[in-house]
């Protein structure tokens, strides 16, 4: 047995995953497994062991979508997590949305984890700021399954909770331009204006091309 730390034995054998041949990243994915076993008994809250066994899961050695649920499920229902419970829930939305292809499921997800953000966050800004990306999330969710009206009443609702989303102020603002919104659009369009710093942002052209 290494004398080398648990954290540092697994930070290497993650790298060397990379580097792996299709057939050599199972063993090595099993002896990764191996380590976060024993460092999650060891520390039975170590967020940043499960996210690698989630991610080790969800198709990076394996499509094991039931054990990264497990995780998730394990992490949300436990309080100890702390504010490390949020990981939960934004793994149990990926699953839903992308292994199981139920966005509703997803959704619902989404919605128990902005009620678990204010009874968790008693700062009024920390709160919102929450809620708005997490409408963000659900309105994104629901543009990708075609229900764009409903998508944009959230992304507004969004937006008036935490308005400093470049990439949603973006897109938004586009559809409601589309939607002759006018006002709304250009609220958005003007925050996404003023806080995108990427001088080759096609978003600022093609807007100033429709307000033209």
């Amino acid at each position: 047995m290494s004398n080398q730390p648990l954290g540092d034995r697994l930070i290497k054998v993650l790298q060397s995953i990379e580097e792996a041949s299709d057939s050599d990243k199972i063993g090595i994915g099993s002896e990764a497994l191996s380590i976060i076993e024993a460092l999650i008994k060891k520390n039975p809250y170590d967020i940043d062991a499960f996210v690698w066994r989630m991610k080790l899961n969800a198709g990076w050695v394996y499509d094991n979508t039931a054990a990264v649920m497990e995780d998730a499920e394990h992490i949300i229902d436990d309080d100890s997590f702390g504010e490390n419970k949020m990981v939960g829930y934004e793994w149990l939305t990926w699953v839903y949305e992308n292994k199981m292809a139920l966005p509703e499921k997803a959704i619902e997800v989404i919605n128990n984890q902005i009620v678990e953000a204010y009874s968790m966050f008693s700062d009024r800004h920390t709160r919102e700021e929450y809620e708005g990306e997490l409408l963000n999330k659900i309105a994104f969710i629901k543009h990708r399954n075609n229900q764009t009206s409903e998508a944009l009443s959230l992304w507004k609702k969004s937006f008036d909770k935490y308005p400093y989303n470049a990439q949603r102020n973006a897109i938004a603002g586009m559809l409601l331009l589309d939607e002759k919104e006018y006002d709304k659009a250009a609220e958005m369009l003007l925050v996404h204006y003023r806080y995108s710093y990427d001088q080759n942002d096609g978003f600022v052209l093609n807007y100033a091309q429709k307000l033209q």
